[in-house]
């Protein structure tokens, strides 16, 4: 599999970051940005450095799904590969978000377009830069969908979004957020020699 997962954090979510990369395959290359830069400066400094032909963003408190993981290593060489992400907030279930490649880019509905939580080619992630404001994903996801001519949906849950709105981070450092107590899932057994720190 030729991919690369993309995961900004900060050093007080230690135990959540540890959780998301003991849920990663072990043939993807995982770059963690961590530290006080605001989040789309991460990703795009992730972009930069990737070293396959497709980068994904996964959040240090979200996590790809186990029986995922054969699924995406068949996918086919497309500019992007939309599934379905499993959504919880609070730890309760709520909602089933599927992203197509040719989806709605407004995100008005659980039918959605082109997301960072997908795959992307990784040349079309690295010419639009990732916004450090509330709404950037959106507005890179919909500029990436303009440039993606081929794409592919795995219509199974690949992806939990695990939301607990006590714990956002926020985009920026100065989100006021930083000195939260973060959430602690305990520390999870990780290879930290997989990973690329940034």
């Amino acid at each position: 599999m030729s991919l690369t997962v993309c995961i900004p954090t900060v050093p007080s979510r230690r135990s959540l970051l540890s959780r998301c990369v003991w849920s990663l395959p072990s043939n993807v290359e995982v770059l963690v940005a961590i530290g006080d830069r605001p989040m789309g400066d991460k990703l795009n400094a992730c972009f930069q450095a990737a070293n396959t032909t497709h980068v994904v963003c996964v959040d240090d408190d979200d996590y790809l799904l186990p029986w995922g993981h054969g699924n995406l290593a068949s996918f086919t060489y497309s500019d992007f590969v939309g599934y379905r992400i499993l959504y919880t907030e609070g730890g309760r279930f709520g909602g089933s978000v599927a992203h197509r490649g040719d989806g709605d880019t407004g995100w008005a509905t659980y039918d959605r377009g082109v997301s960072p939580k997908c795959l992307v080619r990784t040349e079309i992630a690295r010419a639009h830069l990732f916004g450090n404001h509330y709404t950037a994903d959106r507005e890179w996801s919909a500029a990436v969908q303009a440039d993606v001519e081929t794409h592919q949906f795995i219509d199974a849950h690949l992806y939990h979004y695990d939301h607990w709105d006590a714990h956002m981070l926020g985009t920026t450092p100065d989100a006021g957020r930083l000195d939260t107590p973060q959430r602690d899932v305990g520390e999870w057994p990780v290879d930290w020699e997989r990973v690329t720190w940034m």
